[in-house]
């Protein structure tokens, strides 16, 4: 039907235009609600402080990887530039993490967000039988929110 309306150039300008739509909504995707509720969880690893890999059953019998990443909490990070009492926080930051998800009797995590359904990143707190792990970390200093400017030193 395009061949009959439109001649040659004007259809490569339809489907440019299309195209460009697609790859702006695309970019400018925000994370929604793609898992809402509770879903229990299992520890797979454990990769930053903030950053854990956990098995979710988002489906009874069928769960899935998901690379979680904790909302609106910033940890210490190691770069070349990064005094030692910063590296040391970034390692007592991550011995927390994994002592206090591999230690944990129950995880559930609860309203995953996510940019799409077909990724494996996520974003929501992480819930265990101690409490929240976002709450932990910034109890004991080990964390900070992202509200705090980057530039302040964590030491």
């Amino acid at each position: 039907m395009l061949k009959t309306i439109f001649n040659k150039q004007s259809r490569l300008i339809v489907v440019s235009a299309i195209t460009m739509l697609g790859v702006v909504f695309s970019v400018t995707a925000e994370p929604f609600n793609a898992y809402p509720g509770k879903y229990k969880s299992k520890l797979v690893s454990v990769e930053t402080a903030n950053i854990v890999y956990l098995s979710v059953d988002v489906w009874p019998g069928y769960p899935r990887n998901f690379r979680i990443s904790l909302p609106n909490v910033a940890v210490p990070v190691n770069h070349p530039e990064a005094p030692a009492c910063q590296i040391e926080l970034v390692q007592k930051a991550l011995d927390f993490t994994n002592e206090f998800m591999t230690n944990a009797k129950t995880i559930e995590v609860r309203d995953i967000k996510m940019e799409s359904t077909g990724e494996e990143d996520g974003v929501t707190n992480i819930y265990t039988n101690k409490g929240s792990l976002a709450s932990k970390l910034l109890k004991e200093g080990l964390a900070r929110p992202v509200s705090v400017d980057v530039t302040k030193p964590w030491c």
